[in-house]
């Protein structure tokens, strides 16, 4: 047993609130896009069936409808980019954490090992 447990690499904080902070801010933009590409489709549509004239309703689709529905996707994309981000810097901290305690367990086996007697 080490006699150090204070010194236990999990007994130390990896996650910073900066890393926090721009995930959060990554997802809200990403929902921000996501509800102007609804507002869009939704006055395209408003637009569209307002009008019994297809070449206005055409011009609302093109204009509203079609922006709407590649804006969406958009924040769809970048939300997943989000969530992706999010998981490497997670999958990075755990790297980092099972590293400082395999670190930590052969230093503490080293120093049990060389405080043991030889058989003699």
């Amino acid at each position: 047993m080490p006699a150090h447990i204070e010194d236990h690499p999990l007994n130390q904080g990896v996650e910073s609130p900066s890393n926090q902070r721009g995930s959060a801010r990554d997802l809200l933009i990403s929902i921000a896009v996501m509800v102007i590409g609804v507002i869009l489709l939704i006055a395209g549509y408003i637009g569209a069936s307002g009008t019994t004239d297809t070449a206005d309703q055409i011009t609302y689709i093109a204009s509203s409808t079609l922006p709407g529905v590649a804006v969406l996707i958009a924040g769809a994309v970048l939300a997943a980019r989000a969530a992706s981000v999010a998981q490497q810097r997670e999958t990075a901290a755990l790297r980092q954490e099972v590293s400082a305690v395999v670190q930590w367990l052969s230093s503490a086996t080293e120093a049990t090992d060389s405080t043991e007697e030889p058989p003699g």
